[in-house]
């Protein structure tokens, strides 16, 4: 889980506004841990309708720029499913 809060850390450090930064890490966070998904392999590619809708709700709260940026990012995407959904 520090790995994570060390990811998460470096992001603030990338963005100005560094308090939307970590609420959209601990959002994606908790989302993740406890959403229902159907397609695991399409949802973990970033791909399909369930995902595409989850992204898009995140825009309705943040910054596109944002949501594009940290949930694009291959290597920080990893670690948030892996320490989210615990695999």
């Amino acid at each position: 889980m520090e790995e994570w809060y060390s990811a998460v850390r470096n992001w603030m450090d990338q963005f100005e506004e560094r308090l939307d930064v970590k609420t959209f890490c601990d959002r994606i966070f908790q989302e993740l841990h406890f959403m229902k998904i159907k397609d695991k392999g399409k949802f973990k590619q970033r791909m399909g309708p369930e995902f595409e809708m989850w992204a898009k709700s995140l825009e309705e709260d943040y910054s596109p720029e944002l949501v594009v940026e940290l949930l694009s990012d291959d290597p920080f995407w990893q670690l948030t499913l892996k320490v989210a959904r615990g695999r």
